[in-house]
């Protein structure tokens, strides 16, 4: 798993202002490939597999391990799936929030909020 490396990709922003072509940002996502996701699932289901062996259960020393990936592979694929779908809402709102001036017009407190937290998050 330590060779396993997330790949950031360009992602082309609506316009800002509706015509004008030249007001595009660029944003980064995270693309993650479905081969790392089924190896990910994989993993888990051998480590649970494992977890049950009675010859994992009778030694100590291997229960610890075995716990211990389960723990760690655990943790990727929560914080995959937590990324992956903080990404898809924020795409959502941002078509929202970026893309119509008349809903920037109808909520003017919720786009600017959206818009301050949209500046910080590319300033990072």
């Amino acid at each position: 798993w330590g060779g396993q490396m997330l790949h950031f990709s360009e992602q082309k922003d609506l316009l800002r202002a509706e015509g004008n072509d030249k007001d595009k940002e660029v944003s980064l996502a995270v693309s993650v490939g479905t081969d790392l996701l089924e190896v990910l699932n994989d993993n888990i289901l051998q480590l649970q597999s494992l977890q049950g062996s009675k010859y994992v259960q009778l030694n100590n020393v291997f229960l610890d391990s075995v716990s211990k990936w389960q723990h760690q592979l655990g943790l990727v694929d929560s914080t995959l799936t937590s990324t992956l779908e903080l990404q898809t809402k924020w795409a959502s709102l941002h078509i929202i929030f970026t893309g119509s001036t008349s809903m920037q017009e109808n909520l003017p407190d919720d786009a600017a909020r959206f818009n301050k937290v949209d500046e910080e998050w590319r300033e990072m």
